[in-house]
């Protein structure tokens, strides 16, 4: 493992040494050594993320290829790459100096403990069922076709893919844990965020406890485990954020150019990146036309900067989409683009109806997260306190104001999409810093009492959250510093993983397998397609209008083995016709005469319940 973090640290570091080099290129000027850092950081990973994604359209996704670009940029960037390093070196060393008292004790240690964690469970082998499911195996797929393309029968290889092309990147490089890291680096970089920024208006003690709260948020040191794509949501839209208040302060108009930059990025991490670029174009209309008093032609010309910057950069990944199927934000919306796609539907989620949905949200989300979609994704109840203490504070500056107007127009536009917990990531770095900027007037009031219940509530909740960091991450220590095998631990923690290793085993490798209730598709290496995304797209069932059809159209496709996950089968409630393959392994008569039964595979998991899957062979 020590191979994927030396590998993960070179990459940031090169990827920073890109961005100083293109920041100073536009005279960019910076307050500290963190605040260069995470912004040449954002900027250097973007750069590469359309490198890879260009190489792809050109099929260079090469291991080789790859490894000598780096090393030739690196000679490049030597200089660059020398000075973030020792850099953080001296960072590392001011710690020592730090004023050594219980608050800063408690904080630092509720942190190192959190990202030690985060680290153990990062570098065990790839699990969760988004990140199989499409976030790495797409990846997985650009990697071994050395090419960025639609995946026959996918409706999310198509999506804005920045974090996918960063996983990409990872595969080709090692493996899937170095994609995982990529996703934790992004964790990484908003608590560096948040503390940069914190320094422009806090003491360093305070800046110390921002970034900890919002690195010990549950929902972001857990997301940080796995190959997801949100906290690279909530980085990019906080340096947005970041952008916006340095414009502010400034009056440069290169920095709204930035603001732009990242809400662009920020739309092609995922498509609720428009959240962030609404939130923003409040802010700006509200900074240019209340706060600053700017004149209304000055203040149209910021608007189409930024609105401008941001479509060109967002803009590839739209366009993709539209020429590949017709519809630039493919699957949804099929009623307004037409061409390919369909109505999505989602499961209901949240609590409450009606008017009281919207006015107890912050409760149930804090206090009920599995009803938002997960309970590892919960954002604690440190920031419950927020509102409280609003009304007790006396001065509201006007940084605070405005945090608190970009908190609230993204809560808005979350309630008032769906209202998945993951979806609110992007708050949190701003919901932190709302939290410390109203303890340090708090701690104005003269009020002793009241500011030493807070910040012992903020530490009883942060150090919960350590604790909790410890416990989500228990089983992924022995595999992780490699005294359990990867295999041995997959086999007990993926259900999915012990049928791959027979399939990549034991059937041809020209094999195109069709897969019914098997959503996990990462771990194998043969082709292989889920059966619900094959009918969606084709309605095979309605096309053909007998069993014998139905296996003649399978054959024609390439279709060479079907696999099903028998009691998710059983259970389902199918949709579609008899044809469909969902009803025809019901058929015990089609089973004999059409299908080979190569091999059956049982998983256990650690709460009991059973998977039997079956490898089916589609005779000639």
């Amino acid at each position: 493992m020590i191979v994927e973090l030396l590998l993960i640290i070179f990459i940031t570091l090169f990827a920073a040494a890109i961005g100083k080099r293109i920041l100073r290129f536009f005279k960019f000027d910076f307050n500290t050594f963190i605040e260069e850092f995470v912004f040449s950081a954002g900027i250097g990973l973007s750069t590469i993320v359309f490198s890879v994604w260009g190489l792809g359209q050109l099929s260079l996704l090469y291991t080789w290829f790859f490894y000598l670009i780096i090393l030739v940029s690196s000679v490049l960037f030597f200089k660059e790459i020398k000075f973030f390093a020792v850099g953080f070196v001296c960072t590392f060393k001011k710690l020592t100096t730090l004023e050594v008292n219980f608050l800063n004790i408690a904080l630092l240690s509720f942190l190192f403990i959190t990202i030690f964690m985060t680290v153990v469970g990062a570098l065990a082998p790839p699990t969760g069922h988004d990140a199989l499911v499409y976030h790495l195996a797409w990846p997985k797929y650009f990697a071994r076709d050395n090419a960025v393309s639609y995946i026959p029968y996918s409706r999310s290889s198509l999506w804005p893919y920045f974090m996918e092309m960063l996983f990409t990147l990872g595969i080709i490089l090692k493996n899937g844990i170095v994609a995982k890291l990529f996703h934790l680096l992004m964790g990484i970089m908003t608590a560096l965020a948040v503390f940069s920024f914190s320094r422009r208006y806090l003491s360093l003690q305070l800046s110390i406890m921002a970034s900890t709260i919002c690195f010990l948020t549950p929902g972001i040191f857990t997301q940080a485990t796995y190959a997801y794509v949100d906290l690279a949501s909530m980085f990019f839209a906080f340096m947005g954020v970041y952008s916006f208040f340095v414009w502010f302060s400034t009056g440069s108009k290169h920095w709204i150019v930035l603001v732009g930059v990242f809400c662009g990025i920020a739309m092609g991490v995922k498509y609720l990146g428009i959240y962030t670029c609404i939130m923003l174009m409040v802010g700006l209309l509200v900074a240019m036309f209340w706060t600053k008093k700017l004149g209304f032609y000055e203040g149209i010309r910021i608007i189409l900067i930024f609105a401008g910057v941001a479509i060109v950069v967002a803009m590839p990944w739209y366009i993709r989409s539209f020429i590949v199927v017709g519809n630039p934000v493919y699957p949804f919306m099929h009623e307004i683009f037409g061409g390919a796609g369909w109505k999505t539907e989602f499961v209901p989620i949240g609590m409450m109806t009606g008017f009281t949905r919207y006015v107890f949200a912050p409760w149930n989300l804090t206090m009920y997260p599995g009803s938002y979609g997960g309970e590892e994704s919960q954002i604690g109840p440190v920031f419950i306190a927020i509102i409280p203490a609003l009304l007790v504070i006396r001065k509201v500056e006007t940084h605070l104001k405005y945090l608190i107007l970009f908190n609230l127009t993204f809560f808005a536009l979350w309630l008032l999409g769906y209202q998945a917990v993951r979806y609110a990531t992007p708050i949190i770095p701003m919901m932190s810093l709302v939290l410390v900027f109203i303890y340090k007037e708090i701690t104005n009031l003269e009020s002793e009492r009241f500011s030493k219940f807070m910040v012992l509530f903020i530490l009883l909740c942060l150090g919960f959250n350590a604790c909790l960091s410890i416990y989500y991450n228990r089983n992924k220590i022995l595999v992780a510093f490699g005294v359990q095998s990867k295999s041995s631990y997959l086999a007990r923690e993926e259900r999915s993983y012990s049928i791959s290793k027979y399939v990549n085993g034991n059937i041809p490798e020209n094999s195109k397998i069709i897969a019914v209730n098997v959503p996990h598709i990462f771990y194998f290496d043969r082709s292989i397609f889920r059966e619900v995304m094959v009918w969606v797209v084709t309605n095979y069932d309605k096309n053909n209008n007998t069993l014998e059809e139905v296996k003649s159209w399978l054959k024609g496709k390439g279709f060479t083995h079907i696999l099903v996950r028998e009691e998710a089968n059983k259970s389902l409630s199918s949709r579609g016709s008899r044809n469909r393959l969902t009803h025809m392994l019901s058929n015990d008569k089609f089973k004999t005469r059409d299908l080979y039964l190569c091999h059956t595979e049982k998983f256990v998991s650690k709460v009991g319940n059973e998977s039997t899957y079956s490898l089916y062979k589609i005779k000639d």
